[in-house]
C-alpha cells in the first residue's frame, strides 16, 4: 500500500506528503465533529433530509473550490452552520424561474472556475497540477448542476443545491477579495479573523 501512496518514496513519505497526511487527519477529525453537531441540531428541527442534501452539495462544491477558512474551530463551526442553514432556508423558500437559475449557474460556474482554488493556509500550497485539477472539477460540477437543475428544477432538494452553489460562489469571491486585499499568494487563503 505504501508503494501505491508514495510511489516516489517507497520507504518513507516526503515532507510534503507528511504535511498533507497531517492536514487531512486534522480535517477529518474537525469536520467529523461538526457533522455530528449539525446532525443533532437539524434532527431536532426535523430538517435532517434537507441537511443531508445541503451537506452533500456543500462538500461537493467546497472540495473543488476551497474558500473561506476560519482561524478557530468555533468560528468555523458557526460559519459552516450559517452557510448550511442559509442554503436550507433559501432552498425551501425562494424558487426562481428556471431560465434565471440556469443563467445564474452558468455565470457563477464561470466565476467559480476563475477563482478556484482558494486553499487554507494550513494546507501545503497548490501546485499548477492541483490548480488545473481543481478548476477542471469545478467546471464538471458546474455543468452537471446546470444539467440536473434543467431537468429537476422546482424540487426543494435541488433548489437547496442551487442556493448553496450561489452561497459557495459568494464565499469564494469573498475569500478571493480578502486574499487580494492582504496580498496573499494565489494558491492560499487568508483565514478570517476570529
Amino acid at each position: 500500500m505504501a508503494n501505491i501512496m508514495f510511489s516516489n518514496h517507497p520507504d518513507e513519505p516526503s515532507e510534503y506528503e507528511k504535511k498533507l497526511i497531517r492536514y487531512w487527519a486534522a480535517c477529518i477529525l474537525s469536520e467529523g465533529s461538526k457533522i455530528v453537531i449539525f446532525t443533532i441540531i437539524f434532527y431536532c428541527w426535523n430538517k435532517l433530509p434537507e441537511f443531508g442534501m445541503a451537506l452533500l452539495f456543500l462538500f461537493l462544491f467546497r472540495s473543488c473550490t476551497g474558500g473561506l477558512h476560519c482561524k478557530s474551530y468555533f468560528s468555523c463551526l458557526c460559519l459552516s452552520f450559517f452557510i448550511l442553514l442559509s442554503g436550507i432556508l433559501l432552498g425551501g423558500a425562494i424558487f426562481l424561474p428556471k431560465y434565471l437559475i440556469l443563467i445564474l449557474i452558468a455565470v457563477l460556474g464561470i466565476c467559480s472556475y476563475g477563482l478556484t482554488p482558494i486553499l487554507s493556509v494550513n494546507r501545503p500550497p497548490a501546485t499548477p497540477a492541483i490548480i488545473k485539477h481543481a478548476r477542471k472539477r469545478t467546471l464538471i460540477v458546474s455543468i452537471l448542476l446546470f444539467v440536473l437543475l434543467w431537468i429537476f428544477s422546482g424540487s426543494r432538494y435541488w433548489n437547496i443545491g442551487f442556493w448553496l452553489f450561489v452561497i459557495n460562489t459568494i464565499q469564494l469571491f469573498t475569500a478571493y477579495m480578502i486574499r487580494r486585499w492582504r496580498h496573499v499568494s494565489v494558491n492560499q487563503d487568508v483565514n478570517l479573523v476570529s
